[in-house]
């Protein structure tokens, strides 16, 4: 009997190598394994829906940009709700394939990583610095870097056991007390507050420390009389 043997090369459907943010949040770099046949896209071919089955948690705008045939970059726009942990998968209709477009279509799915470089936040604090047992209260909280997405912002108080609870609750960027500010209780004592961010890529910041005093006396209520204006001549 004779024997016959037939020589081929397989070629895999591209898998990706990683699929991570960039510093800023703004965009998700992804690798593959292989050069692709960037799943037919040209250059002016940029949605993103011509390579994943769902793209709503990339918001409206986005675009799916190839750099190389194994890196293909996702510019996020307007409202996406795509964070660390979400998934990604390949549409495999689309016929995302090995360069030479021998291959099966991909059907992976995607893994969306932390950025490799994290930008902590940096937190200002804005308040009056003392006020009295008649005044009401305001502090503010903001970012020197304002974040492209929502922020997780937590409160507490270092040295006050019943002002503490109250501000723990407070997930906000701002806290109000009324007039009175009944949630400061103890008066001529200086408060200590402590207020941290936490962006949407999980990057936390250092605690911001705001020192502020209330005073036991009301400050002094100053009325000209006559209310109306007055007015005083030289030859008078």
């Amino acid at each position: 009997s004779e024997v016959s043997s037939v020589e081929y090369t397989f070629y895999r459907a591209p898998q990706p190598v990683t699929a991570r943010f960039n510093s800023g949040g703004t965009r998700v770099d992804i690798v593959w394994d292989q050069d692709t046949n960037r799943a037919g896209m040209t250059s002016s071919d940029t949605s993103c829906i011509q390579l994943f089955e769902d793209v709503s948690k990339l918001g409206s705008g986005s675009a799916c940009v190839w750099s190389s045939d194994k890196e293909v970059s996702i510019f996020l726009n307007q409202g996406p709700s795509l964070v660390p942990g979400n998934t990604l998968v390949v549409n495999a209709t689309k016929n995302l394939r090995s360069a030479n477009g021998v291959s099966q279509p991909s059907t992976s799915t995607l893994t969306v990583l932390v950025p490799e470089v994290l930008i902590q936040p940096q937190v200002i604090l804005d308040a009056p610095p003392l006020f009295d047992l008649c005044s009401s209260f305001t502090a503010a909280a903001s970012l020197v870097y304002p974040s492209p997405r929502q922020v997780t912002w937590s409160w507490r108080a270092l040295n006050d056991d019943t002002l503490d609870p109250v501000l723990r609750i407070v997930s906000v960027d701002n806290f109000y007390s009324g007039p009175g500010t009944p949630e400061f209780a103890t008066l001529d004592k200086t408060y200590q507050i402590g207020v941290t961010a936490t962006d949407f890529l999980g990057s936390q910041s250092e605690e911001a420390i705001l020192t502020v005093f209330k005073k036991g006396r009301p400050s002094p209520n100053i009325q000209f009389s006559p209310a109306s204006p007055y007015t005083v001549f030289k030859d008078q």
